[in-house]
This record gives C-alpha cells, sequence and structure tokens, in this order.
C-alpha cells in the first residue's frame, strides 16, 4: 500500500518549538495525543464516559475523575481502544543530581511538555475537569495539587532546552513498558534512588545512538481505535500494541491451567514402547515444524497422553523465556501444567503469521531487547 502524505495530527520532533516531544525512556515512541486519529478518536466527553464505565466504583463525580490502584491500569486490557495503553504514563523525577523518585500512573492527554503525575507509585489517576487533569497557573500548582502530584516538564534524551533551566524535569515511561520491565529483570529494579538514577543515564546514553521511534505512521490517520494496522508496518512491528497484555497469550495459559486441572492419566492409551512413541511424534512433529503439524502434535498427545523426553523438546521447543514471561509467573503459581501441550501453543502462536504480525508479541520483543541492551551499560 502505497505510503501517504501525512496529515500533521502526530508533529514529529521541533527543532525550533517550545518542548521536546514526550517519548519513553524505554521504547523511545513518542507518547501519542489521547484524542488523536487510531488512538480513541473520541472527544474529551466520550472518553470520560469510557473511563466512567470502565472504573465505575473508583469515580469521582466533583473533579471527574478516577484514582485507581496503578496495578489495574498496568493489567488491562482494552479491547475497544487496544492502543490506548500507550497514553497511560509514569515519570521518573529528577529531584537533584544524586536524587530521583518515581511517580504514579497519568493519563497522557497533550503534548506541551508540562505534566502533572501523581506522587504515590501505586496509584493511577485518570480524566479530571480541565483537559482531563492538568490543573496549573503558568507552570505553578496550588498548594492542594502539589501534595497530590508533581509537575514537572517532559525532559529530553539529549540536553534539557534552555528555556526549561530551573524547572523540574521527568523522564516518562509507559505504564506498560514499566511493568515489562519488571517483569524481565525482577526484582533488580526496585525503585531506590539509586537504581532510578542509573536507570535514567543508562538509557539516555543507549537512545544517544538510536532511532527515536516517531508517530509519522500513515496508518493511524486512517484507522479508528478499534481497527488493526496492516503490514508493512512504520516500524518493523505494530509499535501501537500493547506489549505487556497479549490476550490470545493469556487465553492460551488459562485454558491449559483449567484443563490440567481437570486431566486424569488413562493408563490404557500410553503402553506402546517409549522408542515407539519417539518415532510417532518425530513424523507428526518435525524439527522445523509448521503451524498445522504443532497442532496435529498437540491433538496427538491430548488423545494418548504421551510424556516425551526432555531432549525431543529441545531440539523443537525453542521458546524464548523473556519473551513469554508468564512461564516463569505460571511455574512460581506452583499449578498443574501439561508444558508440552502449552508450549506446542506458544510455538504455535510464533507460526501463525496472520496472527502474529499484527499482536503485541513482536512489540514485546522489540521493548525487551531495548531493556536487556540497557541493563548491559549498567542498570542492575
Amino acid at each position: 500500500m502505497p505510503r501517504q502524505k501525512r496529515s500533521g495530527v502526530f508533529p514529529g520532533p521541533s527543532t525550533t518549538g517550545v518542548s521536546p516531544p514526550p517519548t519513553c525512556l524505554l521504547c523511545q515512541m513518542e507518547i501519542p495525543w489521547l484524542l488523536g486519529d487510531g488512538i480513541s478518536n473520541s472527544s474529551k466527553a466520550k472518553v470520560q464516559k469510557w473511563l466512567k464505565s470502565r472504573w465505575k466504583s473508583y469515580w469521582d463525580s466533583r473533579s471527574k475523575h478516577v484514582m485507581v490502584p496503578s496495578i489495574k491500569v498496568e493489567e488491562a486490557c482494552f479491547d475497544d481502544m487496544p492502543r490506548i495503553w500507550s497514553c497511560f504514563c509514569r515519570a521518573i523525577i529528577k529531584v537533584s543530581d544524586s536524587k530521583y523518585r518515581l511517580t504514579g500512573i497519568h493519563l497522557m492527554h497533550r503534548l506541551d511538555g508540562f505534566f502533572y503525575f501523581p506522587n504515590d507509585p501505586e496509584i493511577a489517576r485518570i480524566g479530571g475537569k480541565a483537559d482531563l487533569g492538568a490543573y496549573h497557573a503558568g507552570d505553578e500548582m496550588t498548594r492542594y495539587d502539589r501534595d497530590v502530584f508533581t509537575g514537572f516538564r517532559a525532559a529530553s534524551m539529549g540536553r534539557q532546552p534552555p528555556h526549561h533551566k530551573g524547572n523540574v524535569h521527568g523522564f516518562i515511561i509507559h505504564a506498560h513498558c514499566w511493568a515489562l520491565l519488571n517483569r524481565v529483570l525482577g526484582a533488580t529494579l526496585i525503585p531506590t534512588e539509586i537504581k532510578l538514577k542509573k536507570l535514567v543515564l543508562s538509557s539516555r546514553k543507549y537512545w544517544r545512538n538510536q532511532k527515536l521511534q516517531k508517530l509519522d505512521d500513515w496508518q493511524l490517520e486512517r484507522c479508528k481505535a478499534d481497527q488493526a494496522l496492516e503490514p508493512p508496518y512504520e516500524h518493523g512491528c505494530d509499535i501501537y500494541q500493547n506489549p505487556l497484555v497479549i490476550p490470545a497469550l493469556q487465553k492460551i495459559i488459562t485454558c491449559e491451567k483449567t484443563r490440567a486441572a481437570k486431566d486424569r492419566i488413562r493408563p490404557g492409551l500410553s503402553r506402546l514402547p517409549m522408542e515407539i512413541d519417539i518415532l510417532i511424534s518425530e513424523w507428526v512433529c518435525p524439527v522445523n515444524c509448521t503451524l498445522k503439524e504443532t497442532r496435529d502434535m498437540r491433538s496427538m498427545l491430548l488423545a494418548f497422553q504421551w510424556k516425551l523426553p526432555d531432549w525431543f523438546w529441545r531440539k523443537r521447543l525453542n521458546i524464548n523465556e523473556d519473551l513469554f514471561f508468564e512461564l516463569n509467573i505460571l511455574t512460581k503459581s506452583g499449578s498443574p501444567v501439561n508444558w508440552q501441550i502449552l508450549k506446542l501453543d506458544l510455538m504455535g502462536l510464533h507460526l501463525d503469521e496472520e496472527w502474529y504480525s499484527g499482536s503485541g508479541l513482536p512489540n514485546r520483543g522489540r521493548i525487551i531487547r531495548n531493556i536487556l541492551a540497557i541493563k548491559d551499560l549498567g542498570v542492575s
């Protein structure tokens, strides 16, 4: 499909403007405009109505916002607006040259370079009666707001603009990228002042030689919020898909846990010698298997309940443990799982090109590569 001229909805980085465009510290994607094409395609009133219906029990009718535990945002799947995850962000605030702290989550709504995020990292504030939540007079907040929120300028990956001198700066991170960081690195990145500083410094060092993921994808200008983008992708994969919460993957794990808990061994179906089991299995599912062969193998294993040796699966189930961090969570939970069947299903996701190319898995892989590269520069 030919590339179309940009409409100007998502401006590129300005060299003469007042503020640099806010970008995610971990994925270096520009933070999109909440009400823009392809993100929500809605007015403020419609978005507020959507927020109210989604978190009704938390809704504050006076200030027209919700204050919810941040984990509810990080674990949310937005089926009706799948790209809206990219507007939920945290910030690492630079208090001084040696002191940094993490904020809660706010829903980004405009690109003027000045933002207000909750002080409490465990809180997400969404909505609000003034520009979906920004209370300000110039660059100053009222006493009440300062107790609850931090006002800051969005920091640049390079030098800060001269006119930002004297302002508080915050390095913005997608809420889901932050959660993904902690899934991949685990307890190594408890948000202490020292580790937050290392993360900021290592990220800025890494991005000096990397390409900014600009929001100039022509497809966004033609899509509604609930429509999927189509290849070819501007950035090699659909960077607007949620990298943390992938419904198809969650469904596979949930179904397998439920099925494994109900399974009962039927010894009468598994009386062949192991050598015969392996010969049949190698014929059904060769090393370089197709999507159909993984499904045939799955059906056979469920029918005969064979347990094949580890060496057989090592040649076939080349599963990236970093990409599928859910497997570690599942292992720690102690839930009964048929790992052969589960990993065959994960292989099927990879081999299903029609699903995979437009899913959040390639975007997850892109961000994890960034996280591991940043980690190698000193985050530990």
